[in-house]
């Protein structure tokens, strides 16, 4: 499925495995102008060998769709529980 709109060139490069993702978790497709934006959001506490795991994959993942996406990793505090709707 693609989720490009073409540029007026009308060719799309293929991915760049190597493309650098911004600071912050955000990479845009330099091929296309994507026409969703995706927002991952990973709750995270203590499991640092299981980010470092999961973030490649997911990046290179979401590159793979041409998406423009950021990925929040946000930090659970204290005893709190994170409800999830």
């Amino acid at each position: 499925m693609c989720v490009c709109a073409e540029k007026s060139d009308g060719q799309i490069r293929a991915w760049n495995s190597t493309a650098d993702i911004q600071v912050g978790g955000t990479w845009l497709p330099r091929s296309c102008v994507a026409r969703q934006r995706v927002a991952v959001i990973i709750p995270f506490r203590d499991r640092n060998e299981h980010l470092v795991k999961l973030l490649p994959v997911l990046h290179m993942m979401l590159r793979s769709q041409q998406l423009h996406y950021t990925i929040y990793v946000v930090e659970q505090v204290g005893g709190y529980q994170l409800y999830v709707i």
